[in-house]
């Protein structure tokens, strides 16, 4: 009696142990094929870097850039500044600010430009190299820094009000009511200009973020203007309730990214809605011919995004 029930005591038990062993299995496989499909997964992150590098086009700048022999020492030390400011809270870029890979970057790109180090540089690279190595990693962001399309070297360096003014002039277009609502508070979009400045890297969460840095990669400029619209859109009833600058300030700024609370108005899905708002390709070219933006090929729709 007593080896019997042993016996399907210790059937019992190896029934369990093989239910938890194929519960573990499903969970591991559920864990990898969620890893692959989320902004997060490196699978999805490799794939998304190899489209960039077929997608981005222009000539790499392989000449020294006579500024950086002339100001070396301050771009360096605008460098390692940078450095400790490049999304902090994410631990996924510690190994490439630990082993060197973020600076190397900078570096050698700094070094090829013909501005030299410029702000904001550090960003677009940090984001570039979470899909690339280094050695495909930097042809890319000297295209993203040189290429018409994108212009990223001009646009870190220029006025903050000149990059705005057309936006402004875009929001009345599209949004008419808020843009009136707006020149009556005397509020214009120099008060959300790190939106256009950092790709809304610096102001959205990560993976949403990477989203909106994704489409910028594929269509231009338009890509920023949609996230810049969808959001004013979404923000319109409750701006156009408030009578003072400040109140509506205050609302604006409370759909920036704040990493050291994990706090922002920003709801998940926010970028992937962003980019199906409907604008005009004319649209969304700058006023000014010597900044050479172009917004990238997107279908004429006339509808407004107030009727969406």
């Amino acid at each position: 009696y007593s080896f019997c029930t042993l016996l399907r005591m210790d059937t019992m038990l190896l029934s369990i142990l093989s239910v938890c062993g194929f519960l573990a299995v499903l969970l591991a496989l559920f864990v990898v094929r969620r890893m692959g499909k989320t902004p997060n997964g490196f699978e999805q992150l490799e794939e998304r870097g190899r489209r960039w590098t077929g997608v981005v086009e222009g000539e790499v700048y392989t000449d020294k850039g006579n500024l950086w022999e002339q100001r070396k020492e301050e771009y360096l030390a605008y460098i390692e500044a940078d450095l400790d400011r490049t999304f902090p809270e994410d631990a996924r870029f510690d190994a490439m600010r630990e082993q060197g890979m973020l600076k190397r970057v900078l570096v050698n790109v700094s070094s090829m430009s013909e501005k030299g180090y410029v702000q904001g540089m550090n960003e677009v690279a940090a984001a570039v190299l979470l899909h690339l190595p280094e050695a495909a990693a930097e042809p890319l962001l000297l295209k993203l820094l040189h290429a018409p399309k994108y212009s990223l070297l001009t646009v870190l360096s220029i006025d903050p009000q000149k990059l705005t003014n057309h936006f402004d002039t875009f929001l009345s277009k599209y949004l008419p009511h808020l843009s009136k609502h707006f020149t009556a508070l005397q509020i214009s979009s120099v008060y959300y200009v790190d939106w256009f400045s950092t790709l809304f890297l610096h102001v959205a969460p990560l993976d949403e973020a990477l989203t909106i840095f994704d489409a910028f990669i594929k269509d231009g400029w338009v890509a920023i203007y949609k996230a810049a619209l969808c959001i004013m859109t979404i923000l319109q009833p409750r701006l156009l309730k408030k009578r003072d600058t400040s109140s509506c300030i205050l609302i604006i700024r409370s759909y920036r990214w704040d990493p050291s609370i994990g706090r922002t108005d920003w709801k998940k899905g926010t970028a992937k809605k962003a980019l199906k708002m409907k604008v005009k390709n004319s649209d969304v070219q700058w006023q000014s011919g010597s900044f050479g933006f172009a917004a990238g090929s997107m279908q004429n729709i006339n509808e407004s995004p107030e009727s969406v």
